[in-house]
């Protein structure tokens, strides 16, 4: 009698004795998930619907619940980008723009006064516009000056703006003057006394 009454008491004790829990996730470690357990198993379909939820699963027996209050599934190794490590972006620099240096072109105006076989005087001017270098546009100018028989002619160059040169008489001679205007140039001119309505020039492209 004593003997059943002991053995009943065991039982009682068991059947009341709640199933110990695993956390399984916490028990395998990174790299583990729901989908290791073997098919057939109790209680993997609760473990899945776990990680559904983002959680954990506490294994009981054939059951368990989800712990974890929202913390997030291990990767699993059959992840397409498990062990992938996202390389650090780079900073993206715009390359900065190359500015392009646009080639000043050159101008010259070029003037001469000569006296004349007969004893009179007369002038010769000449301009050139838009040459790639210095030397061609005074080049350019001088043979103008010269075409109009000037033999003492004076040259001035110019890559900024522009230049006029005008020439002029008057009873008892000729000459010119040049500046950066029309007007301011027929007024050189005509400060010398001459009589100044000829006049050539004008302005380099920038």
């Amino acid at each position: 009698m004593h003997r059943l009454f002991l053995l009943a008491l065991i039982v009682s004790t068991l059947s009341v004795t709640p199933a110990q829990s695993v956390n399984l996730h916490r028990k395998h470690g990174p790299g583990w998930d729901c989908s290791y357990i073997t098919t057939g198993t109790p209680y993997k379909e609760a473990c899945l619907a776990c990680e559904a939820q983002g959680k954990q699963f506490d294994q009981r027996g054939d059951g368990g619940i989800c712990v974890g209050g929202g913390t997030p599934n291990f990767p699993s190794p059959r992840d397409a980008d498990y062990g992938k490590r996202e390389s650090p972006r780079q900073p993206q620099y715009s390359s900065p723009q190359r500015q392009t240096t646009k080639k000043r072109l050159w101008g010259a105006i070029a003037g001469s006064v000569d006296r004349q076989t007969n004893g009179g005087v007369r002038y010769s001017i000449a301009s050139s516009l838009n040459y790639n270098s210095e030397s061609e546009a005074s080049a350019a100018a001088l043979q103008g000056c010269r075409s109009k028989g000037g033999k003492n002619c004076e040259v001035s160059t110019f890559n900024n703006g522009c230049a006029y040169i005008a020439g002029g008489t008057s009873n008892t001679g000729a000459g010119y003057g040049g500046s950066s205007t029309r007007a301011a140039a027929i007024s050189k001119c005509q400060s010398q006394g001459l009589s100044c309505s000829d006049v050539v020039g004008g302005c380099v492209n920038q």
